[in-house]
């Protein structure tokens, strides 16, 4: 039984999905209409978006589709590794096979949001709050699968490192809103107390003196 080229092709069964990849730039051209520009990858890995190690794929060479905004901050450099989040497609070569290759979507690289992590690593409460939006934003990108990290790293490792650090910063932020909210409620003045105690002061007073308090 002759195997269809499509299932020969080890991107076949990972069609439609999302993926993070790796590899050296080899040659690339630009559209002139839209702005889209097709790379040449090289020595290509890549898993599953929400896969880890094990499933890593390797490939002699792959293309990719980009459009302007999803590459815009790369440095474009013959043989510069390159690293992103994309979409297995088909597509159907001139002379009438098919091949598969990779749509690159926008994606934020996860160095940016370690940045800013560290940018509010102090022990401040507001830095604390800051971290924690910072880490919220962060899980829902890789919910989205919008966060580019290392093809090495299994994606439920990254995704529980995060929503532990997560977990941690709201606690604290929890926990130092119930301790103001119990100071503020001790300085408050308990006027029925006070208004009780005067009243009792004064009607000692007047028993010792001879008069019933009224």
């Amino acid at each position: 039984m002759q195997t269809s080229p499509i299932a020969c092709r080890p991107l076949a069964d990972w069609l439609g999905q999302s993926v993070r990849f790796q590899g050296y730039l080899n040659y690339w051209e630009t559209a002139n209409r839209t702005d889209d520009t097709a790379f040449l990858l090289q020595h290509v890995k890549v898993v599953p978006y929400k896969g880890g190690e094990k499933q890593i794929r390797t490939l002699d060479h792959i293309w990719l589709y980009s459009p302007k905004e999803a590459h815009a901050n790369t440095k474009l450099e013959r043989l510069n590794a390159y690293g992103a989040v994309g979409q297995v497609v088909s597509y159907t070569r001139s002379n009438g096979t098919k091949d598969f290759a990779i749509n690159v979507k926008s994606f934020a690289p996860m160095a940016w949001h370690l940045d800013l992590l560290d940018s509010y690593g102090e022990s401040k409460l507001d830095h604390i709050k800051a971290r924690t939006l910072v880490l919220e934003e962060t899980l829902n990108a890789l919910e989205s699968e919008e966060l580019h990290f290392d093809i090495h790293s299994s994606y439920e490792e990254v995704y529980q490192d995060f929503q532990d650090e997560y977990e941690f910063c709201r606690r604290h932020i929890e926990i130092n809103e119930r301790y103001e909210a119990n100071k503020q409620h001790r300085s408050k003045p308990k006027p029925d107390i006070l208004k009780f105690a005067s009243t009792s002061s004064k009607s000692t007073k007047l028993a010792c003196k001879g008069f019933a308090a009224s």
